[in-house]
């Protein structure tokens, strides 16, 4: 998943607008160590932590 693609998820299905653009997205995934492909990150890995990020906008 892209961060353009994140970043469409996160205004579409969770309504957020504010701070889910493609580059605060990456931003945020640059900040926190969060990337796909690696040895050390599985795409299920992957989703939690968007998911953990999801939450942390909500509240």
């Amino acid at each position: 998943m892209t961060h353009l693609q994140v970043s469409g998820y996160l205004m579409s299905t969770h309504n957020i607008q504010r701070g889910a653009t493609e580059r605060s997205v990456r931003t945020y995934c640059q900040e926190n160590n969060i990337r796909k492909g690696g040895p050390l990150v599985r795409e299920e890995d992957l989703n939690v932590a968007v998911g953990g990020a999801v939450e942390q906008v909500h509240t």
